[in-house]
């Protein structure tokens, strides 16, 4: 006896997306294979055996302890932006260097960039203007990852196109405040309220929207930083198991 589920990784009402994507999202949607579907993010018209399912990546332990570290950040000085992901224009590295270009030099203390890829040496070849206020990780394993966050500000990821990131949840938790695209569920969980939610098809650039996000009030980021913690609360393996025990397990 088994139970047969998919899992569907991608952004499930992204456009352009690859054909190989767009098969794999009609077969699951019309349910040839007669099973539950998981899925990212709330969407209209969703089919009774898909199920919108949070991605874990925290256990309860660490929520508390991020959460803890959250609390205790100043936003009155200069910031700390970290970015996490591959480091390739999809990902909008090459729109966050470009941001970076023209808001005050002063505003910025620290910029980490964990992740890599071939660009990488092209991304390092534009940052002179930083001088000595960027840093470029590589890979990190999940401890490592978490040190960087608990210094951070401003979690920055203008991308073309995701399901829904956990390293976003992650930061989130430590109080890290997202400024990232609208694509794949980003905005079923990042609004106003916790974060700043930049369009990508829209008029207004990444780079005034970060501009906005830095000229904030030190008061006001810090109730967005607090409130950003809640969203780490829905992306731990306890939750999950949980889920998935109601909606995909049980009889």
């Amino acid at each position: 006896k088994f139970i047969f589920w998919v899992k569907y990784a991608g952004n499930w009402e992204g456009a352009n997306q690859p054909l190989s994507y767009r098969l794999q999202k009609n077969w699951l949607q019309k349910n040839y294979a007669k099973c539950n579907v998981t899925i990212n993010g709330f969407w209209p018209n969703q089919p009774l055996h898909c199920h919108s399912f949070e991605n874990p990546c925290l256990t309860e332990s660490d929520v508390l302890l991020a959460q803890s570290i959250a609390l205790q950040k100043d936003f009155s000085a200069g910031f700390v932006f970290v970015f996490v992901g591959r480091l390739e224009n999809a990902k909008g590295v090459q729109r966050i260097i470009d941001a970076l270009k023209i808001i005050p030099q002063d505003k910025i203390k620290m910029v980490h960039f964990v992740g890599d890829g071939p660009k990488k040496e092209a991304y390092l070849a534009q940052l002179d203007f930083l001088q000595d206020k960027y840093k470029f990780h590589g890979f990190l394993g999940k401890s490592a990852v978490h040190k960087v966050l608990a210094m951070s500000h401003f979690f920055l990821l203008p991308s073309a196109s995701e399901g829904f990131p956990k390293a976003l949840a992650e930061a989130a938790s430590y109080g890290v405040i997202p400024v990232a695209s609208n694509v794949g569920s980003i905005s079923h969980y990042v609004t106003e309220e916790n974060g700043f939610v930049w369009d990508f098809e829209g008029k207004i650039s990444y780079a005034a929207i970060l501009e906005k996000a830095i000229e904030t009030e030190p008061m006001l980021l810090k109730q967005i930083s607090n409130r950003a913690i809640c969203i780490g609360e829905k992306f731990t393996f306890e939750k999950y198991r949980e889920k998935l025990e109601e909606l995909v397990f049980s009889e």
